[in-house]
């Protein structure tokens, strides 16, 4: 299943999840969103597909993603009539989507084994990272276990001090993959 990056290519962390998926030989569809904007019925199934409320993934200086008054549905209207409020990058693949947040993240889809539907997804992986302190912290859930292993072996490769595992992570539902469970 083909991916499409929702691209702003003025942009840094968009360029940068542009060449992430690029070198890790994706293949994915680039959509410059400013200049052909989602429509409202492409807003709810990207809601649907990132598992979060469309404020998580607007832009943080945007006055509407601060903003507790306003309905998940006043938001969406809001991006679709101005586009540049949506956050960038944005990866989408089958059912499936992240917020390139940082930019890495895209590479959580990447894998053959992404499950084709939410209800295929079973037991996803966590990605964690233990410092040379022993303390851990969760870098992202994944659905699928080889999208969890190119995001731990990218991180791992930058050579900071930490070490970048993955681990089975049991779901009762689908989650976004920025979750904090």
């Amino acid at each position: 299943m083909r991916g499409l990056l929702l691209h702003n290519a003025a942009c840094s962390k968009s360029r940068t999840a542009l060449q992430l998926l690029k070198e890790a030989r994706a293949e994915f569809d680039v959509r410059e969103y400013l200049g052909q904007p989602l429509s409202l019925s492409e807003l709810r199934q990207l809601r649907s597909s990132l598992r979060e409320s469309p404020s998580k993934w607007c832009r943080p200086d945007a006055p509407l993603a601060s903003d507790g008054e306003q309905s998940e549905e006043a938001v969406l209207r809001a991006i679709a009539e101005r586009p540049e409020l949506l956050e960038r990058p944005i990866f989408m693949r089958g059912p499936w989507a992240v917020v390139g947040r940082p930019p890495e993240l895209v590479l959580a889809l990447v894998g053959a084994d992404l499950p084709a539907s939410a209800e295929e997804a079973g037991e996803w992986r966590e990605v964690y990272r233990v410092d040379t302190h022993g303390g851990s912290a969760r870098v992202a859930l994944v659905p699928g276990e080889q999208g969890a292993h190119l995001l731990a072996a990218h991180y791992e490769a930058k050579g900071h001090h930490q070490g970048y595992f993955v681990r089975s992570w049991p779901l009762q539902h689908p989650v976004s993959i920025r979750s904090e469970v």
